[in-house]
């Protein structure tokens, strides 16, 4: 399964007071297939930086995203996945944008 991965995701699987039922359910759901956080295929996307000023600074502007939450949506865009994310604004943004959500 691919998807763009927040740090809020991650750091809920991480430590147990951050978690949600959707955070938990999406876990269970990918640790079914692939196994624990430790064994996925975890890639570092280089391209990001080409869009910083370009369309992370739109979608940015246009939910009152910071420019850190914006690049996971910039992410998630470009490539046609699926966002995993607890924060509010930035799932927000992402249902504006047509971005799939998981973890909700």
């Amino acid at each position: 399964m691919s998807l763009v991965l927040d740090g809020s995701a991650v750091l809920a699987w991480c430590f147990r007071d951050e978690t949600t039922l959707g955070i938990d359910a999406l876990m269970a759901r990918v640790a079914d297939r692939d196994g624990t956080l430790a064994d996925w295929d975890i890639r570092t996307d280089f391209e990001t930086y080409r869009y910083a000023w370009t369309t992370t600074r739109r979608l940015a502007d246009r939910f009152g995203l910071t420019s850190y939450d914006a690049s996971y949506l910039e992410l998630a865009q470009r490539l046609g996945l699926p966002l995993a994310s607890r924060e509010k604004a930035l799932r927000a943004a992402a249902a504006g944008a047509g971005v799939d959500l998981l973890g909700g």
